[in-house]
């Protein structure tokens, strides 16, 4: 299935390999949907496609996400009501809803570029880190 693998050194795990096409094909079809109830952290890299298997699960604690997205949508969802992590680094986010006052457990959010933080903020009472980034 896999061709040409490099191992790690230290570990002996394999770090990097090459997969045919058809066997890349065939797994990215398989998984397409397979976000389930024990996905706990999760790189979004294309939020459309993802979006209908994230609301599948609730147990999702992480969410880093580098698709280029200009706004976020509502937070009150079931799919991320018990994050904990969310990280927008890499992407050039304007605005978030009031609704990420939701995230109850929220501990860590990245939100470079935003132009004016949402009032729904305050009510993060978990909230440990906060990174905002200016990049004009």
């Amino acid at each position: 299935l896999f061709q040409d693998p490099v191992f790690d050194p230290k570990s002996g795990n394999v770090v990097r390999c090459k997969m045919h096409d058809v066997v890349h094909d065939l797994a990215r079809a398989l998984s397409s949907n397979d976000v389930t109830q024990q996905v706990q952290h999760l790189p979004l890299l294309d939020y459309e496609r993802r979006r209908s298997s994230l609301e599948a699960g609730n147990n999702l604690r992480t969410l880093l996400s580098s698709y280029n997205l200009t706004k976020f949508e509502n937070f009150s969802n079931n799919m991320i009501k018990y994050l904990r992590a969310l990280s927008l680094g890499g992407i050039r986010i304007e605005e978030l809803p009031d609704s990420i006052g939701e995230l109850k457990h929220l501990r860590y959010l990245h939100i470079p570029g935003i132009k004016s933080l949402p009032v729904g903020l305050v009510k993060l009472c978990n909230l440990q880190t906060l990174r905002i980034e200016d990049h004009s």
